[in-house]
């Protein structure tokens, strides 16, 4: 936080984490399935398989290191619309109001303002 420090010339506490294209991350990439089974795992979703278990105790295990070092922790599920809202340049609530990133964003904005 030295470099935040420096630019606002006070001290900082960082007390939030957020964890962003949790628990959904995007599948295998292209050159591993095939051009066809990437754009079915696009519109249709993953099929479970052994190695998700893997993954989300990988996500586990990072989320609970992260939460020894912040008081509070969020976590942002992976979501296409944040992407494509920052490719147009809009505001994700605005882009995609109802994803559930937005959701989980709006949230988040309300809990640290009510604080």
């Amino acid at each position: 936080m030295g470099d935040v420090e420096t630019y606002v010339g006070d001290t900082v506490v960082a007390d939030v984490a957020v964890l962003t294209q949790w628990d959904k991350a995007p599948a295998a990439p292209v050159s591993a399935e095939g051009f066809g089974a990437r754009l079915k795992q696009l519109f249709f979703g993953t099929p479970d398989s052994g190695d998700n278990g893997g993954e989300k105790e990988r996500l586990t295990a990072f989320e609970n290191d992260v939460k020894k070092s912040f008081e509070t922790v969020y976590t942002v599920p992976f979501d296409t619309n944040i992407q494509k809202a920052q490719e147009n340049g809009i505001p994700l609530p605005q882009f995609a109001p109802e994803c559930e990133a937005a959701c989980v964003y709006r949230k988040i904005a309300e809990q640290l303002n009510s604080q």
